[in-house]
């Protein structure tokens, strides 16, 4: 999630805001730093409630059996916080861009409408579907948009 964000979300929404003026640069400070940042944040601590719960259920022998699935509220933070940190970082980018990052869009609805049926995976496979997702976007989105990422990391080291 890291690398989603600070590869170029965040150089193109830095140098977004240090071209604006005056209220125009008030205003982008205040959508992309305030009310996109929200639900950005509220993401990742969802995330990590839910990863939380998953590393417990692996590792908690005690109470729980090696191939016992998330369910109930700890399934639903860790896949509706991935998509809310995905929607709000499409969400930013149409702020600061003016268009949508539409595999981030997709790819935050996917998890979320295969919550049921990720009910019965293992909690320990679970998390292997959730990184590999994670890691499948940006895999996609290095080898999709290579030159693109070489022109923004070139205009904002």
């Amino acid at each position: 999630m890291w690398w989603t964000y600070f590869d170029v979300v965040a150089r193109v929404s830095e140098h977004r805001l240090t071209q604006a003026t005056g209220t125009e640069r008030t205003k982008l400070a205040t959508d992309s730093y305030t009310f996109l940042h929200l639900p950005l944040i509220a993401g990742i601590v969802l995330v990590a409630l839910g990863l939380k719960k998953a590393f417990l259920y692996i590792a908690d022998t005690e109470h729980h059996t090696p191939g016992e699935a998330l369910h109930g509220i700890p399934i639903w933070t860790l896949t509706g916080g991935l998509a809310l940190y995905l929607i709000a970082q499409s969400a930013l980018r149409k702020r600061n861009l003016g268009s949508w990052n539409v595999q981030r869009l997709v790819l935050g609805v996917l998890p979320v409408a295969a919550t049921p049926a990720l009910e019965h995976v293992p909690a320990a496979a679970l998390l292997l579907v959730v990184a590999a997702l994670v890691v499948g976007l940006i895999t996609f989105e290095r080898l999709r948009f290579t030159e693109w990422r070489w022109k923004v990391h070139a205009q904002h080291p």
